[in-house]
């Protein structure tokens, strides 16, 4: 089973440039989370992520200005993981709607995937 969030929007201050510090930008985040389907139809809560605290997780990741999406995206995948024993593996993106290269037209981005350890 798969639970997805997407186009979540955050205005941050993430960014190598100290221009891209001071001013901000438009990031979005999209991600999947992975985790074993159960026999029996899911009837509660506890029985999923909730992906409530996911979008709060992320949020609050968010707001802590980094230089580099690299670091947040792998910083992500694991706070994700930590927060339930349910999720097996975690995709996330991470956009940035404006890239301050010159005459660039586009947006730029960061993918990551990552698997819970198997413990053996």
């Amino acid at each position: 089973m798969k639970i997805h969030l997407q186009n979540l929007s955050f205005f941050c201050h993430h960014g190598l440039h100290k221009e891209e510090q001071i001013a901000g930008g438009n990031f979005v985040i999209n991600l999947e989370i992975e985790m074993t389907a159960p026999d029996a139809p899911i009837l509660h809560i506890n029985e999923t992520v909730n992906y409530a605290v996911i979008y709060e997780l992320v949020k609050k990741r968010m707001m802590q200005p980094t230089p580099l999406l690299e670091t947040i995206v792998m910083e992500l995948a694991d706070l994700i993981l930590a927060y339930s024993s349910l999720i097996d593996a975690v995709t996330i993106q991470i956009i940035k709607e404006a890239a301050p290269i010159i005459n660039f037209s586009g947006k730029v981005g960061v993918s990551f995937c990552k698997q819970k350890a198997i413990m053996v």
